[in-house]
């Protein structure tokens, strides 16, 4: 665990180092960045989460944008 404090960085809040980020092993099947044009890829499992992956990220991106990040 790092001593870094937690720093937000989108819709996620991390811990350590941002430039080498690392999921938790054994707690997740799949993983990728996701670009503002490629969301409807999580349409693809929308029946198991009723499409909420995909909302969390519309509004991450939209955050984003209204950041001007």
């Amino acid at each position: 665990m790092s001593t870094e404090p937690l720093r937000c960085a989108g819709a996620l809040i991390v811990d350590g180092d941002l430039t080498r980020p690392r999921l938790e092993a054994g707690k997740h099947t799949e993983f990728r960045w996701l670009a503002a044009d490629e969301i409807a890829l999580l349409d693809e499992h929308r029946h198991v989460n009723d499409g909420l992956m995909r909302r969390i990220a519309e509004n991450a991106f939209a955050a984003l944008r209204a950041t001007g990040q």
